[in-house]
């Protein structure tokens, strides 16, 4: 049996560790409430919504002017049996999006980024599934497709490319580790909303980057708000930084969230680039219903 000093000592030391692990892991649940998650993002009796974003790309030589490189339409969907499936299409001209390089020439295609996330009513991501595909040759075979399913507490995830069979790279199978209700998302398949942010909050999530055919796992924080202008106007958001580990070193992407949970713009996680997906505004009504008696003689 140890001496008595030495048994204090190690009370210590676990009172010490038990502590830190409580203040950082579940004191700020406690204090600001959980950060947001599949159960969270797919709870609002939100039926069937679409939006519609633009891509664009900060120009090198004039930081701060943006010029459009393609665009992305993202769907929610609410099946009878409370199951929801997200999905998203992107149009990607990746010569517009290259001559933001410092390079005279760089030749580039059209690509199309399909992702469908299937979420069930508890708000477990069940299966996931992404393809590349080339729009110059809509019949041709897709360049790259991830797909993910569910089994216990991972997701096996598997990246086949039609295209390229033999490339290690670009054929593998992988198993990550899933906690209930995680956030797993697409680079190119932004979030509609991310309701009950606050500053202070901070989650692990996986996002997936069709650009790259990689899986990463990714921290996310809400270090303060910040000003962004978005349909002319003025918004406090939160603001969202999230840290993603690639082989060129860890590349920091933002998003700007409005008070009332609608992400108004992302930064898309590219080295070198600066790319964004930036919200469109929806019509107002008044306006919808003229446009369409307008279309009719």
């Amino acid at each position: 049996m140890p001496h008595r000093l030495v048994s204090l000592v190690i009370l210590i030391a676990w009172a010490c560790a038990a502590t830190a692990l409580f203040t950082r892991d579940v004191l700020p649940d406690l204090i600001l409430g959980p950060p947001p998650d599949l159960g969270s993002i797919t709870h609002p009796g939100i039926v069937h919504e679409t939006t519609r974003w633009i891509l664009q790309v900060e120009e090198r030589l004039a930081p701060g002017t943006y010029r459009s490189v393609g665009q992305v339409e993202t769907t929610f969907d609410r099946k009878q049996d409370g199951d929801v499936q997200m999905t998203s299409e992107a149009e990607l001209d990746t010569e517009g999006l290259l001559r933001a390089l410092p390079a005279r020439e760089v030749p580039g295609s059209r690509l199309r980024v399909q992702s469908v996330f299937d979420v069930s009513v508890g708000g477990n991501l069940t299966h996931f599934r992404t393809s590349v595909q080339p729009m110059d040759e809509p019949k041709g075979k897709p360049l790259l497709i991830l797909e993910g399913r569910l089994e216990q507490d991972a997701i096996v995830v598997r990246a086949r490319s039609p295209e390229s069979p033999r490339l290690p790279m670009l054929n593998w199978i992988r198993s990550f580790p899933y906690q209930a209700r995680g956030l797993v998302q697409s680079a190119l398949g932004p979030l509609d909303r991310m309701p009950g942010l606050k500053v202070g909050q901070r989650w692990e999530s996986r996002v997936i980057n069709p650009l790259t055919g990689q899986v990463e796992g990714v921290v996310s924080e809400v270090p303060d708000t910040a000003i962004l202008v978005w349909n002319n106007v003025p918004i406090r958001t939160l603001l969202v930084v999230t840290h993603i580990p690639t082989q060129l070193g860890t590349i920091t992407s933002r998003t700007w969230v409005a008070p009332d949970g609608r992400v108004l713009r992302q930064e898309v996680p590219v080295p070198i680039v600066k790319l964004f997906l930036e919200r469109q505004p929806e019509p107002p009504p008044a306006a919808a219903a003229q446009d369409f008696e307008g279309s009719h003689p």
